[in-house]
């Protein structure tokens, strides 16, 4: 960041309201918040998210994951934007795998389908083989977790919990990121999606620490 006509102080600053907000915050707010122009604020704001990466410690113990569509409704959208009628399902939503270790540890990736080739690769990456693994019914989980233990939650009857068995956790935080990207972003690009879900994965997993640790963990 040394290399920018952008000041320390700014700089700090800028890292201390992209980090310490809970729902985010946008480039247009962190411009008038510091004084700089919006470019310059957009700039600073990716640097600081491509330097927030997914916990490199594998998720343990129990661990619930889910999937997700994010991204607006085509009708919201102006016309010259709205994807072909070949693609009507999805239209231009994102898929995210979500993960999240009890004691809340999460992690978040956007895979391209909600499949098990998609899927594995993801799940081989972030969670440790000993792992039991609670899911929804997906027949795509049954070789994607690779012989980890799996709990299962049947969505389709309607069975949200069954005891300490449940995706709940996961799905909050889905509910979480949506209200971020609505309340403060408004829209993300796909290509800039993944930089602000590993952003609002590194304070859900460090809303516990304290400030100076919180930077530290940034900086590590």
């Amino acid at each position: 960041m040394g290399d920018t006509h952008i000041s320390y102080h700014n700089w700090l600053v800028a890292v201390f309201l992209v980090t310490a907000h809970k729902i985010g915050i946008s480039s247009l707010q962190l411009a008038k918040d510091i004084g700089v122009t919006q470019k310059t604020a957009w700039f600073m704001f990716q640097r600081i998210n491509n330097i927030v990466n997914n916990p490199e410690d594998l998720l343990s113990g129990v661990v619930e994951v889910d999937e997700t569509y994010v991204g607006g409704k085509e009708r919201n959208k102006h016309k010259n934007k709205r994807t072909a009628k070949k693609n009507k399902i999805l239209g231009e939503k994102a898929v995210v795998l979500g993960m999240i270790e009890r004691g809340n540890k999460l992690v978040m990736q956007k895979i391209d389908k909600t499949i098990c080739e998609h899927i594995e690769p993801v799940i081989n990456q972030y969670i440790s083989k000993t792992t039991v693994v609670n899911t929804d019914e997906s027949l795509a989980y049954n070789k994607a977790l690779g012989g980890r233990q799996r709990q299962m939650v049947n969505h389709h009857i309607g069975i949200y919990a069954d005891g300490n068995v449940t995706t709940n956790r996961i799905e909050g935080m889905f509910s979480h990121l949506k209200r971020m990207i609505r309340g403060t972003h408004i829209f993300i690009s796909h290509k800039h999606l993944q930089d602000y879900m590993n952003m609002f994965c590194f304070r859900m997993n460090t809303r516990e620490l304290n400030l100076m640790n919180t930077k530290g963990l940034m900086y590590y």
